[in-house]
């Protein structure tokens, strides 16, 4: 459990909970399969990645323009672990945001058999049909 925290916490929820499609056996019904198609995951990665090097940018902004002792060495504390993580959340929002459209795709094949059923292999030739003797 403390594993999955950690993960949730430092990388985003979409690498530790969403799940696509993946393969499956030619002929399955699509609605059949479980995935995710909630978007709500990757919308917190992208808003938290954001809020990240928002702050991250902002604080070096700041301390470039203040004189306040609160912010010295901004840029080698916060700034760069700030960027670091915003990047992370934005790549887990992007790991998730192509899960949830490959799984929304798949299900929208649900409704019409003729996408993702097998055909069924037609039979031997007809006898009227013109072909070369085998030997």
């Amino acid at each position: 459990m403390r594993w999955l925290l950690t993960v949730a916490l430092t990388t985003g929820c979409s690498f530790g909970f969403t799940k696509g499609p993946g393969a499956v056996k030619p002929g399955t019904d699509p609605s059949t399969v479980h995935c995710s198609t909630s978007a709500a995951l990757p919308s917190l990665d992208a808003i938290g990645g954001a809020a990240a090097i928002a702050a991250s940018a902002g604080g070096t902004l700041y301390e470039g323009v203040s004189d306040n002792a609160d912010f010295k060495n901004f840029k080698y504390y916060y700034a760069l672990p700030l960027l670091a993580v915003g990047i992370a959340y934005m790549w887990s929002a992007s790991y998730g945001t192509d899960h949830v459209e490959a799984c929304t795709e798949y299900k929208e094949k649900a409704g019409q058999p003729s996408l993702w059923q097998i055909q069924p292999i037609e039979g031997p030739p007809a006898k009227d049909d013109e072909r070369p003797p085998t030997r």
